[in-house]
């Protein structure tokens, strides 16, 4: 377990080097785009660093228009016949390899569904009742031992990464340095160790019949043609990516937003029904991830905005999450809401892969701590936890007392 934790030291480290935990509240500036309309044509550089800050520099960066507001979020976000996801391609693409991710079409089904059975609602179901739940309950005990402790350091970062990893299939011994160099935060110089390090799991599994995604990618073929092994490393890294990152930040949102209200708390205390009601609005409130990229394949226009063919437009899931003219008083959270749709786990045929698996996680992690650590409460010594963040929100730290 000190591995994973550490592994969160790097993932904290990381933020700090990059400057990417400065950002307090950027959903004001977001509302006052809203109140101007639906799209604004912007940069790159203004989009992750603010529209005020980024007037200091020199911008050299790619234009981009970012949309802002749910109903034309939702037009971008179903017309992959327009808006394309190879976007991708010049960011995740570069660290990770070519992977459905930044697909579109018959290419992305295809690619997508080697995998997606591991992800269906049943399949999570079962890994509740195997795994999920009972590591749960084994990390929120060893801090309630403890009297306490950071929520994220020592259990929503941990759960999801031992999750994820499980299910890919990936080995425990020497986890930790393999998740590092899977998100990118190993040196330069290890890339050729971990290349290596995956290239020999993979040998391993296929000579056996193992049932995880790293047994069923060695078997799996496309069009009749089987996955090389670079095509199977850039699948797992953006698996234990995607498993990871979005995972342990909405399920510390989550938590955020429940510890910060005593009544909403102890409504889910008594009804614990309404945990699914709060695991939607916390994806509403807070969803932890920003942006989804796509690019224009012909012109076209959006709210009488026009875009011509390789326009780079930036869908804000944060901001279309908050519109006003879809949500009353949507910077709140409150579990009560009525539930409406909302783009938090992304939209069309992009949607979150793991959309169920976090879910269950969720509301796993939820029901184990109102059951076992009733008393949990933030340790208002440590300092009350702040959401922070552009591109992905969650608070860095989560300090509790049993």
């Amino acid at each position: 377990m000190n591995e994973i934790t550490e592994l969160y030291d790097l993932v904290f480290e990381f933020e700090q080097r990059n400057n990417l935990t400065i950002w307090k509240n950027p959903h004001e500036e977001w509302s006052r785009l809203r109140n101007v309309g639906p799209v604004h044509k912007t940069s790159m550089l203004k989009l992750f660093r603010g529209e005020d800050l980024s007037t200091r520099e020199m911008d050299t960066t790619q234009p981009c228009y970012q949309v802002v507001t749910y109903d034309e979020a939702m037009v971008v976000l179903k017309n992959e016949s327009v808006f394309s996801a190879s976007a991708y391609g010049e960011s995740m693409g570069r660290m990770m390899g070519r992977t459905f991710l930044e697909m579109d079409g018959y290419e992305h089904k295809s690619h997508r569904h080697l995998v997606q059975s591991h992800f269906a609602r049943k399949i999570c179901e079962l890994y509740n009742e195997d795994f999920v739940r009972p590591l749960a309950r084994k990390l929120i005990m060893r801090l309630a031992h403890r009297q306490g402790g950071d929520l994220v350091r020592s259990f929503t970062f941990p759960l999801s990464v031992l999750v994820i990893t499980k299910i890919i299939g990936l080995p425990s011994a020497g986890l930790g340095s393999l998740v590092a160099w899977a998100l990118g935060l190993k040196a330069e110089d290890d890339g050729e160790w971990g290349r290596e390090k995956f290239t020999e799991i993979i040998d391993r599994r296929r000579g056996e019949d193992s049932q995880d995604v790293i047994g069923t990618l060695t078997k799996a073929t496309v069009d009749g043609r089987r996955l090389s092994d670079d095509e199977i490393i850039s699948f797992i890294r953006l698996l234990i990516s995607t498993g990871t990152e979005p995972p342990y930040r909405s399920l510390s949102n989550l938590l955020t937003g429940l510890l910060s209200d005593r009544i909403q708390l102890s409504s889910i205390k008594n009804d614990k029904s309404l945990i699914i009601n709060a695991i939607n609005e916390s994806m509403r409130w807070e969803p932890p991830l920003t942006w989804v990229l796509r690019t224009c394949k012909e012109p076209t226009e959006v709210a009488g905005t026009k875009f011509t063919k390789g326009d780079l437009v930036c869908v804000n899931i944060s901001s279309a999450n908050r519109d006003e003219k879809r949500w009353s008083m949507p910077e709140k959270f409150d579990i009560y809401r009525p539930y409406k749709p909302h783009i938090g786990m992304g939209g069309g045929v992009h949607t979150c892969l793991g959309q169920h698996l976090a879910m269950i996680e969720s509301k796993a992690a939820a029901e184990v701590i109102v059951e076992r650590c009733p008393g949990v409460h933030i340790d208002m010594e440590a300092g009350r936890p702040e959401i922070v963040g552009r591109g992905f929100r969650s608070p860095r730290v989560l300090p509790v007392r049993f």
